[in-house]
C-alpha cells in the first residue's frame, strides 16, 4: 500500500527523483487491476501518476526520462499502420517489463539518491580469485543482466564477459577478469590471455569462440 499511496498522493504528478522496482511493479499491478473496474475512468485518473512512476523508474536506471515520451509518439505514429502498430505496441509491453526485472543504479545518480537504503539492496556478486575466468552460479543470468546495465547506463563493460563494470573496479564482478590486465580476453576455463585468432585455449584446451 505504501507504493500506491506514494504514486496517487505524495508524488501524483511528480516526474523528477527515482523510483525502486518495488514501487513500479506494486503501482502497475494496481494500475490493471483499478482499469479494469473503472474503465476509462480509472484509465484517465491513473495516466499521469503511471507516466510519472515510469519515468522515475527508468531515472533509477539511469536513463533519460525522454525515452517515454519518445515511445510513446513512435507508437501513434505507427498505430495505424498494419504489422508497424502491433509491433510497436509489443515494444512498449516488453519496454515495461524490463523495467521490472532491471536493477537500478547503485548509490546516486544524475537523477537522485538511491531510493533504496543500503540494507535493502541486494548484495553485488563477491568477485572470483584472480586468474580465474569461471562466472558464480546462476552465470548466464547474471552476465545477461549485467550486460543490458552496462547498455543501459552507457558505461564500460568488462574485455572478456562483456559485463558492466563500475568506476574502480580491479575484478570482473561477473566473470573475474583482471582489468588491468593487457587489453585481450582470457580463457573462461584457466584465465590464460588469449590471441585473437582461434577457437580454442592454447593452455587449457577450452573452446573460446
Amino acid at each position: 500500500m505504501g507504493a500506491i499511496r506514494t504514486c496517487l498522493i505524495e508524488k501524483y504528478c511528480v516526474f523528477s527523483g527515482r523510483a525502486p522496482r518495488s514501487e513500479y511493479c506494486i503501482f502497475l499491478a494496481a494500475c490493471i487491476v483499478l482499469t479494469g473496474l473503472f474503465k476509462a475512468f480509472g484509465a484517465a485518473v491513473l495516466f499521469l501518476p503511471l507516466a510519472a512512476v515510469t519515468v522515475r523508474r527508468l531515472h533509477d536506471c539511469g536513463v533519460s526520462g525522454y525515452v517515454l515520451p519518445a515511445a510513446l509518439l513512435a507508437w501513434l505514429l505507427l498505430a495505424r499502420i498494419p504489422l508497424l502498430g502491433p509491433l510497436s505496441g509489443w515494444a512498449l509491453m516488453v519496454t515495461a517489463s524490463v523495467l521490472m526485472f532491471v536493477k537500478g543504479t547503485d548509490g546516486p545518480n544524475a537523477y537522485g539518491e538511491d531510493p533504496l537504503p543500503a540494507a535493502h539492496r541486494a548484495p553485488s556478486p563477491a568477485p572470483e580469485q584472480p586468474g580465474h575466468g569461471k562466472a558464480p552460479a546462476g552465470g548466464f543470468l547474471l552476465r545477461c543482466r549485467s550486460r543490458l546495465h552496462a547498455l543501459l547506463h552507457g558505461r564500460p563493460s568488462c574485455p572478456n564477459c562483456s559485463a558492466y563494470v563500475a568506476p574502480g573496479d580491479r575484478f570482473c564482478k561477473t566473470c573475474g577478469f583482471d582489468l588491468e590486465a593487457k587489453a585481450g580476453k582470457a580463457c573462461p576455463g584457466c584465465g590464460a590471455p588469449l590471441e585473437d585468432e582461434g577457437f580454442y585455449c592454447p593452455k587449457c584446451g577450452s573452446r573460446v569462440r
